[in-house]
């Protein structure tokens, strides 16, 4: 409880930082019953109290109104105020760093990645936790993940009030994309050819800082020519939490991007283009070699000047037989190598073929033989010819060979 008065309405407070992010202060101001003081009070209790008869004369005396059968304005008031003050987050924030041994690597290399974490008062987050992902970039442009903002998750902006909340946990499951870690096998004495482009590096749940405040973790890089991002989430004991991010790019001087469409029908002409990209200072003379499924394709040659690239593409039919096949796909391994230079880059692409028209079932029919059976069977109309045909299964008991039923 704090006098206050009209001269000095001030109140001083210490903000802690364990207050974060954000603290309401609230007054609630009371002021008794005004009192009558007329001049001659003076002579009855006054000149024993001097001083208070004075402050009750001069405050009291001129803001007194006497009340009526209606309202009473000398009654006892109250007001009540409420304001929020930003505290901030410090107190609860690990300083984390990411950094790697250089910015740029080539294509299946190892990032040498150091993560640094400090607490609140600059000393090393030792035994703290780290979860760490490297993710493709293009993958964040799409959508970014807000998720790694641990500090403004768990210390959100409080609201005025009470409320209740209860901890559930979150099951995350595993997303599959694609192979991962699979060697891509010997080439005969050939150059590697790309085909690990997996949209995910390293996923590290628990990596845990040494007394120093450190820990190096090595990220294997796939066969993408990217940048990557590499996100670090540290949190220590109940309250501590931080973030720390880097980037790095895989390259190299040669470079070939797909550009053939992922899907199309049997029998479809499409237009299978490439790019050639140079990142040099030189000019280059490229040479493009695709193989493909049941394609014969003819080389092309193209001159690309420094820092530039350009469009390499052939008119391809896409083979009938191969959308009735169980892969369903053109298998194709374009390379591309630099005369002049000698610098190449190969790619392995996995087109998906469907066919033009799905087979689809017209007529079944269920019947218990007890002797010859006969029916007429005839392709509809419409139908393609060479497509489809007839699907004859013979079973002793109407409850065998259907084991989903059963289950």
């Amino acid at each position: 409880v704090v006098q206050l008065n009209g001269q000095d309405p001030t109140i001083s407070l210490q903000v802690k930082p364990e207050w974060g992010p954000n603290v309401y202060v609230s007054v609630l101001a009371l002021r008794g019953r005004l009192r009558d003081v007329p001049w001659y009070s003076f002579f009855t209790w006054g000149w024993k109290a001097p001083r208070e008869w004075w402050t009750a004369f001069w405050v009291e005396g001129k803001e007194y109104t006497a009340p009526t059968a209606m309202v009473d304005l000398s009654k006892p008031a109250y007001r009540f105020g409420l304001a929020e003050i930003r505290v901030g987050t410090q107190a609860h924030q690990i300083e984390v760093k990411v950094a790697a041994d250089k910015p740029s690597y080539t294509v299946r290399t190892r990032a040498q990645v150091t993560i640094t974490g400090k607490l609140p008062d600059g000393k090393p987050a030792a035994g703290a936790e780290v979860a760490l992902a490297a993710v493709d970039q293009a993958l964040l442009e799409l959508m970014p993940n807000d998720s790694w903002n641990l500090l403004e998750a768990m210390l959100q902006r409080r609201s005025w009030g009470v409320s209740t909340s209860t901890a559930q946990m979150e099951i995350v499951g595993r997303r599959h994309y694609g192979k991962k870690a699979v060697p891509a096998g010997g080439g005969g004495g050939k150059g590697q050819t790309r085909e690990l482009l997996d949209t995910l590096l390293l996923w590290n749940p628990k990596v845990v800082l040494d007394a120093n405040g450190q820990a190096v973790v090595t990220v294997p890089l796939n066969d993408a020519l990217t940048t990557f991002r590499i996100v670090a989430v540290a949190d220590a004991g109940t309250g501590l939490f931080g973030t720390g991010q880097t980037t790095i790019q895989s390259t190299q001087d040669l470079q070939i991007i797909s550009g053939l469409p992922p899907l199309v029908r049997e029998e479809d002409q499409f237009r299978a283009q490439i790019t050639l990209r140079n990142t040099t200072q030189k000019a280059m003379k490229v040479e493009a070699t695709p193989r493909a499924t049941l394609l014969t394709l003819e080389p092309q040659t193209v001159d690309i000047p420094a820092g530039e690239a350009r469009e390499v593409a052939w008119t391809v039919t896409a083979p009938a037989q191969l959308a009735q096949t169980r892969a369903e796909a053109i298998l194709w391994e374009i390379e591309a190598k630099d005369t002049i230079g000698g610098a190449r880059d190969a790619l392995k692409v996995r087109q998906r073929i469907v066919p033009a028209v799905p087979l689809t079932v017209q007529q079944a029919t269920l019947v218990q033989i007890d002797g010859p059976f006969t029916i007429d069977v005839a392709p509809p109309a419409d139908a393609l010819p060479g497509r489809g045909g007839l699907k004859l299964a013979l079973q002793p008991k109407l409850a065998e060979g259907m084991p989903g039923v059963r289950d």
